[in-house]
């Protein structure tokens, strides 16, 4: 009898603590800030043509990231991420979950996502970047604004639907469509990439 009596207080306590070890939320973010002297030049690095110094922070971000495991390698978890100015503390963009802001369903045999990410194609090219995006006197990351590709909002898209495949003999597949939802176009991409080794 007391067996009894003690099993219903003892499996919620059970199943609380491992909901706790399959569930996790990150908080993250990067900082950077640096003091600068514009030339008299025509970019943001050196002033846009003034001859002054400044604090500038353009690639700080804070974020939140969160994952629950389903079992059978399954899982649900979101992505949040804003750009935020160390100079001022404001947000850097109108939209303030302007990096990312998806929620993803996955497993082995790939992710499912949706919200707003960046676009395939601009995936690549943050790879390549050596400065990985951070707004660098190189401006790598941001040339593909330049290339003629077929999309309305260059790097990020909003209403994306994507897939994400694992990878394969150093292969992998990310898929997206971005809904215009009858105030712009539809932009579709893909993009193919293969890492192997270091």
């Amino acid at each position: 009898m007391k067996r009894a009596c003690l099993l219903p207080l003892l499996l919620p306590c059970l199943i609380c603590a491992e909901a706790r070890a399959e569930s996790s939320v990150t908080l993250f973010g990067t900082l950077q800030a640096a003091i600068v002297h514009g030339n008299g030049g025509s970019t943001p690095i050196d002033g846009q043509g003034a001859k002054r110094w400044a604090m500038n922070d353009q690639s700080s971000t804070f974020g939140l990231a969160g994952r629950e495991d389903l079992g059978g390698g399954h899982y649900a978890g979101f992505l949040l991420q804003a750009f935020t100015a160390v100079d001022t503390g404001a947000a850097s963009s109108a939209q303030f979950w302007s990096t990312f802001a998806v929620a993803k369903f996955g497993g082995p045999w790939g992710e499912l996502y949706a919200g707003r990410a960046v676009a395939p194609a601009a995936m690549m090219v943050l790879f390549v970047d050596p400065w990985y995006w951070d707004n660098s006197a190189a401006q790598a990351g941001w040339q593909i604004q330049q290339a003629n590709y077929r999309t309305t909002s260059l790097v990020r898209t909003d209403n994306t639907l994507g897939y994400n495949s694992p990878r394969v003999a150093g292969v992998s597949v990310n898929l997206a469509t971005s809904l215009g939802e009858g105030r712009k176009g539809r932009d579709d991409g893909v993009a193919v990439e293969y890492k192997q080794g270091a």
